[in-house]
């Protein structure tokens, strides 16, 4: 998911907004992903004591859910946070529209490149 990120998406978000930066946040960062360092618009943190300090300056959570069902504590934790979601639409089956609340959750069917190119 990185590597598709990296090499398909931010290059279209980055023609149109080139200060965007991407922060790769996680456990155990393989050295590949290490390597898109060499890219100063991108940082990799590998694991981090506490992830709330990085989703509250974050513009949107990029979570990828590649096997399983339900709802990822990543995805909870970005929304307790304030942080916008993007991921895959079968991470959001089991969460429930809460009333009143409004929440930015864009699924991999929308466009990531919208997001953050679009004039909002």
């Amino acid at each position: 998911m990185v590597n598709y990120l990296v090499a398909e998406i931010m290059p279209r978000v980055w023609q149109k907004r080139p200060g965007v930066q991407l922060m790769i946040v996680g456990k155990d960062p393989t050295a590949d992903i290490r390597d898109l360092c060499a890219n100063p618009q991108i940082t990799v943190t590998g694991t981090v004591d506490d992830i709330r300090p990085f989703l509250w300056k974050a513009t949107a959570a990029v979570v990828p859910l590649v096997y399983g069902a339900g709802i990822q504590n990543k995805i909870l934790e970005a929304m307790a946070c304030g942080t916008p979601v993007i991921t895959a639409s079968r991470a959001l089956s089991s969460l429930r529209q809460v009333p009143e609340k409004k929440f930015w959750l864009l699924t991999a069917r929308m466009s990531f490149e919208w997001y953050f190119t679009a004039d909002r």
